[in-house]
């Protein structure tokens, strides 16, 4: 079997985009789970980025952060990643978060016979 991956990365409100919010992954299920969601939100602390960049490199899946800004609370304020798998197109986006939007990270492990 040959694993083909598809990402997307992008913008999104949390609740305004969809006519239901989003439905994480949640973190113990990236490593196993046919479609991983990541919402990375406001109340995403360094433990959770690096808990997500843990589970998908088990995955073979390279995700790297850049630009990662808090406010004097703690609340996430922008973040830029990049996600790549080898030999598929890497995904990319910079987000300006707030309480209502942040970034989305979407990964199909859909399988293609060799």
């Amino acid at each position: 079997m040959k694993q083909f991956v598809t990402m997307v990365a992008f913008s999104v409100s949390s609740v305004l985009s969809f006519s239901q919010p989003i439905n994480p992954t949640p973190l113990e299920a990236i490593a196993i789970a046919p479609t991983v969601k990541v919402f990375f939100d406001a109340t995403s602390d360094e433990a959770f980025l690096t808990s997500v960049k843990q589970a998908l490199a088990a995955r073979d899946i390279i995700l790297e952060y850049s630009n990662v800004n808090y406010d004097e609370s703690g609340k996430l304020t922008s973040i830029s990643f990049m996600a790549r798998c080898e030999d598929q197109p890497c995904v990319e986006t910079t987000v300006e978060v707030t309480d209502h939007q942040g970034a989305y990270l979407f990964i199909d492990f859909g399988s293609l016979t060799a």
